[in-house]
């Protein structure tokens, strides 16, 4: 199987796979599956489905609308997470080397906003999205990696 094509988070433009299920929680998933909550840890329940895409360490990550950069973590372990607000768009983005620590950073639609990160031995980026529409957040879902792919791209209008 050839590299996915991902180009609405990579300026490449792919990635070499998808996760085979999607984490997080969502419509989709059942209430007693434990989700994957990139802000409290691995067994805590997630609030929005997420796709994992594998990828060389150190590929850069472009943001996929202006945005800021409203929360960092990193925790000096496998996990170093950023979420970025938009005016269409909240996405939240771990297993990486954040381009800038902190909040506040501002980003153009396909700046770097990191890069995946070096520590884990299968190296991916977690991608969790969230769109934004008359004031509510309406969590991107699909019911396999390739449909969440599928709708990250339509979303974006790429």
């Amino acid at each position: 199987m050839g590299p996915y094509e991902v180009p609405v988070l990579l300026p490449a433009g792919g990635g070499l796979r998808l996760n085979r299920t999607l984490h997080g929680r969502s419509r989709f998933r059942k209430e007693d599956v434990p989700g994957h909550n990139v802000f409290r840890g691995y067994l805590w329940p997630g609030w929005n489905d997420a796709l994992d895409i594998f990828l060389p360490a150190g590929t850069p990550i472009v943001a996929l609308e202006a945005c800021r950069q409203t929360q960092h973590y990193n925790d000096e372990t496998k996990l170093e997470v950023i979420r970025l607000l938009g005016d269409g768009l909240l996405v939240v983005l771990a297993h990486v080397n954040a381009k800038h620590s902190g909040v506040g950073h501002g980003f153009a639609r396909g700046d770097v906003v990191g890069y995946v990160g070096r520590r884990l031995l299968d190296p991916h980026v977690h991608i969790e999205v969230l769109e934004r529409r008359d004031g509510h957040e309406v969590p991107l879902v699909g019911r396999t990696p390739g449909q969440y792919l599928d709708a990250l791209r339509e979303l974006c209008g790429r």
